[in-house]
């Protein structure tokens, strides 16, 4: 990753005079996820802001949607779940301009609310990502599953946990 850093470091410097925020956005948020991988959290933040700037200024709502996503994880994997639920509703903006429902980011929420032990909203979250229409990968929606599963488990509801768990099983519809 080292290797890849310097690489987006290099290209960065030589789009800088660029007026392509697509391309802008894309390269900071790789540059990001290496910085995530290699770096410290506080070194991957720049891009990301860098990359929802960009995002925002191409018109290009589904991929400010997936650079939230990263934001929103990016807060969470910092240990901060309260800053998660202070972006959120700007996310979700970028998520309905995207006309997508946020599933992805309703579960980052629910990840979130559950790290700071609200039980009962982090359900609710988990079960608006599970019935998201947005397109999932089968690795994400079984996450998902597995996130609800534990949030009914959390909450006492065995049957329901044991219901989630065999989700991860169903093909999407």
């Amino acid at each position: 990753y080292r290797e890849a850093r310097a690489i987006g470091e290099s290209i960065e410097r030589s789009i800088a005079g660029l007026d392509a925020p697509s391309v802008i956005a894309e390269l900071a948020a790789v540059r990001a996820a290496i910085e995530a991988r290699i770096g410290t959290a506080e070194t991957a933040k720049p891009a990301l802001d860098r990359a929802l700037v960009a995002a925002s200024r191409a018109g290009a709502p589904e991929l400010e949607t997936r650079v939230w996503a990263m934001r929103l994880r990016h807060e969470l994997f910092a240990g901060d779940p309260a800053r998660v639920e202070e972006l959120m509703p700007l996310a979700k903006a970028a998520a309905a301009r995207a006309k997508r429902d946020g599933g992805e980011l309703e579960g980052i929420a629910g990840e979130a609310l559950r790290d700071r032990g609200n039980v009962d909203e982090a359900r609710r979250h988990r079960e608006r990502a599970w019935a998201s229409k947005d397109p999932l990968r089968a690795d994400q929606r079984a996450v998902l599953a597995m996130d609800l599963g534990a949030v009914h488990l959390l909450a006492g509801d065995l049957a329901k946990a044991e219901g989630a768990v065999r989700l991860t099983r169903e093909p999407p519809e």
